[in-house]
C-alpha cells in the first residue's frame, strides 16, 4: 500500500534547475486538503467574477510589498474588531470627502507633534464639557471678530492680565490696576459691542458598504 493513500499530487521538476511545481489533493477524511506549490511565480487571470467564501479564518503573510488597485468602488465589512499596526509611516490621500462615524470613543494618542491646515471653515458641536490642557504657548490669531459667551466667564493669570484695543488698555498686574485710554468713561453712555453667536451644523452619516456575493455552487 502507498504511504499516503488518500493523496493525489501532481508534480513537476524545475528543468536545468532544483525545485518543483506541485498541485497535491487529500482526501483522507477530517484532513482533506488542496496544496499548491509554485517555485516561483503564480498568476490568474479571471475575465469576469471572482467569488470566494472562507467558512473559518484566513492568513496571508507576505515576506516584502504587496500592492492592490481597484478601479472602481471597495467595499468591506467587518463584524466585531478591526487591528492594524503600522511599524513606520501611514500615508493616505483622499481626492474628495472623508465621512466617519464612531459609535462610542475615540482617542488618539501622539507622540510628537501635530499639524492641520483647513482651506475652508471648520464647525465643531460638543454635547458635553471640553477641556484643554496646554503645557507651554498658546497662540490664536483671529483676522475679523471673535464671540465668546458663556453663563459665568473667569480669566485668571498668575503674573498679569491685559485688555488691549485701538483706544487704550486695561492691564491688572502685581503693581495693581492700570487704566489708560484717550478717554476713559464710566457709567457715562455708550453700548456694548454684539456678536454672532456659531451655528450647529449636523455632519453627514456614512453609506453603508454592499455584502459581497457568496460562491456560485452549481
Amino acid at each position: 500500500m502507498p504511504e499516503h493513500k488518500t493523496r493525489t499530487t501532481l508534480r513537476t521538476d524545475t528543468h536545468k534547475g532544483t525545485g518543483f511545481n506541485e498541485l497535491r489533493f487529500e482526501d483522507e477524511v477530517s484532513r482533506e486538503q488542496i496544496y499548491v506549490h509554485a517555485q516561483k511565480d503564480a498568476d490568474t487571470v479571471i475575465n469576469h467574477i471572482h467569488r470566494q467564501s472562507v467558512g473559518l479564518d484566513q492568513h496571508l503573510s507576505v515576506a516584502q510589498d504587496q500592492y492592490q488597485r481597484v478601479e472602481r468602488h471597495r467595499h468591506r465589512t467587518i463584524g466585531q474588531d478591526d487591528f492594524e499596526q503600522i511599524g513606520q509611516d501611514h500615508h493616505q490621500a483622499i481626492g474628495r470627502n472623508f465621512i466617519q462615524q464612531i459609535g462610542q470613543s475615540l482617542k488618539r494618542l501622539i507622540g510628537g507633534g501635530e499639524i492641520t491646515k483647513i482651506a475652508g471653515s471648520r464647525q465643531s458641536t460638543i454635547g458635553g464639557s471640553e477641556e484643554t490642557l496646554i503645557g507651554a504657548h498658546q497662540r490664536t490669531v483671529v483676522n475679523t471678530d471673535s464671540y465668546l459667551k458663556a453663563a459665568d466667564i473667569v480669566l485668571e493669570a498668575g503674573q498679569a492680565l491685559t485688555i488691549k484695543s485701538s483706544g487704550g488698555f486695561i492691564k491688572i498686574d502685581s503693581a495693581g490696576v492700570t487704566i489708560s485710554g484717550t478717554i476713559v468713561k464710566i457709567n457715562d453712555g455708550g453700548s456694548p459691542g454684539t456678536g454672532v453667536a456659531p451655528s450647529s451644523v449636523e455632519p453627514d452619516a456614512p453609506n453603508k458598504p454592499t455584502l459581497p456575493d457568496a460562491p456560485d455552487r452549481r
